[in-house]
């Protein structure tokens, strides 16, 4: 005989005869619960009672409904933050598609509150700032997770000229994808991390994010091929080639970054500073794998972690503690991040220092520290059990780590260590010091030079093997990995490195001299001596939104500008050849006469100009047609845009449209 779930009911009452409170007990248990979970867990629960004693019955539900509420909760509290749903950014095409949906709804929204405001409002700049800050407020009640245009939650609205910009940006389909996207990426990874599939098999990122991240890698290596670039005077550079020159590249990155290091060590040595390594950790609540998670992603932790170090550095200054260095956002193996800071400071300031950021450190969820302080001994007791153990195998000639003073009831969140100065051999070449430290550290996470072999602690993984999962795990949460603190602007060092000749004006030259030289402590005693900034050029109306762009053109002391960036670039797709398939022969020369440009294209309605914005990696329509230059530089048809926005829809007979 098949009960339903009102027979078992009755059985029930009959049975057991329970009372309400019995039966509201069991309602609260499974409350917050998903609708078919309620339902599963009702039948078991009216199911037991035929042949089980109370305690036995409500102690199964409580083994059943706890462990699903853990895992639902902290899923709830990170799905929460976002207001789509998962078909509509499951991919980048239903991504795109949803920006269009959206944008049209923005525009039209727009376009009915500029009506209502003209009605309103006599003057423009009133109904513009009536027009943007209504349309703000709108987006963010459908939309919180993207950000409006300038938008701040203090009650300051921005200038004319940038309210105009942004309201041309809200109801733009590209600008939402570009946001969207952004968000698809950190949606996902989010819901890879609820269910697990971030930790110990796939340490730092789950395996469809660096799945994807390798994927774009891949393309963003096509197009670097597919492109070039060509100034005015006609000399043309691969892309390819540009982007391998530049800071782009991880082995120039991490190069640049240990110049850097080690000649603010030569500095805090030359200076008779004290150089202090740290170890800051975010709170329990902020792992994805501890039991008090409370649904934070590894962007909300970084965001933690700069706030608080925000209120160190007002407390610093406060008492004219002066410092600088270098701090390394590295991850956990669920994703959550930690810090590595090396700072120099006064040596007698250093401990003033370290008591300020233990105590914004550790004050947030203090009874977790607390709970540690109790058990203090038993932690210290097994610190020398490991100690012992290290000794017992060093002693055997073995090479062993030894065990990290974790006892501290801090240890958790803050951890320091006192860098004393490492020696120098014969040749004055340093052995060791605070840039060999931190030198794992930055390895680690750019391309696992000189650590190939090195086995992580933390996930029992080489390092070479993992190094792709820190990149998409940075490229997916947008997390800066390395920052500078209290130095002076690489900017000006990357800009007179450009310039390879001699400069007339004394000052400039000799913060060239410094940039040029092997050892990065010439640029900062040269920075020190000089006042300098940059040189700025800025083109109105530089985009589609009527942005006014600023680009540095140079480095400036005084009134004397040295102008490193006097040619202009210009991206383009490589040359598409006027010459046809009937014109290319199999030996390496070429005597046929190459047809005329009007020969090829005269059929099509193409001419110089709309070919010349098509090598620019444009896509041209004329009359009903699109063409692009594809791929491998031959001439397709373009497909076609359904377009969101109802000014997109009449097109005259020559469009541009960017891709």
């Amino acid at each position: 005989m098949m009960w339903q779930q009102q027979d078992l009911f009755q059985i029930y009452n009959r049975v057991n005869h329970p009372d309400h409170y019995d039966v509201n007990w069991m309602k609260r248990r499974i409350a917050g619960l998903p609708s078919r979970i309620r339902q599963k867990l009702q039948k078991v629960f009216y199911t037991d009672a035929l042949t089980l004693t109370a305690r036995e019955r409500n102690t199964n539900l409580r083994h059943a409904a706890d462990p699903i509420r853990r895992k639902i909760k902290p899923l709830y509290m990170a799905l929460k933050r976002f207001s789509f749903g998962y078909k509509s950014i499951a991919t980048k095409e239903a991504t795109r598609k949803t920006a269009a949906a959206i944008a049209s709804d923005i525009y039209r929204a727009l376009a009915e509150r500029a009506e209502y405001a003209q009605t309103q409002y006599q003057h423009y700049n009133d109904c513009l700032a009536d027009c943007y800050s209504w349309i703000c407020q709108y987006s963010l009640d459908h939309h919180p997770e993207v950000q409006p245009p300038f938008w701040s939650n203090e009650q300051e609205l921005p200038e004319p000229e940038f309210m105009e910009v942004a309201l041309l940006k809200i109801k733009c389909d590209r600008w939402w994808c570009r946001k969207l996207l952004v968000v698809r990426k950190r949606y996902l990874e989010t819901l890879e991390i609820v269910a697990g599939n971030v930790g110990q098999q796939s340490p730092y990122a789950s395996k469809s994010a660096v799945t994807e991240w390798a994927r774009d890698q891949q393309a963003t290596q096509q197009w670097a091929e597919s492109g070039e670039l060509v100034n005015q005077s006609g000399q043309v550079i691969s892309l390819e080639q540009a982007l391998a020159a530049g800071m782009g590249d991880p082995e120039n990155m991490r190069c640049e970054l240990m110049k850097r290091i080690s000649g603010l060590e030569d500095y805090a040595e030359e200076m008779q500073l004290q150089g202090l390594f740290f170890t800051l950790t975010a709170p329990s609540k902020y792992h994805p794998k501890s039991k008090n998670w409370n649904g934070a992603t590894p962007k909300q932790a970084q965001s933690y972690l700069v706030d608080v170090w925000g209120l160190v550095r007002a407390a610093l200054g406060r008492r004219n503690i002066s410092y600088f260095g270098v701090r390394v956002a590295e991850p956990h193996k669920d994703g959550c991040p930690h810090w590595h800071m090396l700072i120099w400071c006064e040596p007698s300031k250093a401990r003033q220092l370290c008591r300020i950021v233990k105590r914004y450190w550790c004050q947030e969820d203090r009874h977790e520290l607390i709970a540690r302080f109790k058990h203090r001994k038993a932690l210290r007791k097994q610190y020398r059990k490991k100690r012992q153990l290290y000794g017992y195998f060093k002693k055997l000639g073995q090479k062993v780590k030894a065990p990290a003073k974790s006892y501290w009831p801090s240890a958790p969140r803050f951890t320091v260590e006192k860098l004393e100065s490492s020696p120098r051999d014969e040749s004055g070449k340093r052995q060791g010091g605070a840039a060999a430290y931190i030198a794992k550290y930055i390895a680690k996470n750019i391309n696992a030079k000189g650590v190939e072999s090195l086995v992580c602690e933390e996930t029992g993984k080489v390092v070479a093997d993992i190094i792709n999962h820190v990149q998409a795990w940075k490229s997916r949460w947008g997390i800066r990995q390395f920052q500078f603190q209290g130095c002076d602007p690489i900017t000006v060092y990357r800009e007179l490195r450009r310039v390879r000749q001699s400069i007339d004006a004394e000052k400039l030259e000799l913060i060239r001299q410094g940039a040029e030289s092997e050892l990065f402590i010439d640029f900062i005693r040269a920075m020190k001596e000089v006042d300098c900034g940059l040189a700025y050029e800025v083109e109105p109306m530089a985009n589609q939104y009527g942005e006014a762009a600023k680009r540095v053109k140079g480095v400036t002391v005084g009134n004397v500008t040295a102008w490193t960036r006097s040619e202009k670039w210009q991206l383009r797709r490589k040359a598409c050849s006027s010459v046809g398939a009937a014109d290319l022969s199999w030996t390496s020369g070429n005597n046929c006469t190459p047809r005329s440009l009007g020969h090829k294209f005269d059929a099509l309605g193409i001419d110089a100009e709309a070919l010349a914005l098509m090598e620019r990696g444009c896509t041209v329509t004329i009359g009903v047609e699109k063409w692009r230059i594809g791929r491998f530089g031959q001439i397709e048809p373009a497909p076609h845009l359904k377009y969101a926005n109802p000014w997109d829809a009449k097109n005259p007979d020559f469009t541009l449209i960017e891709h």
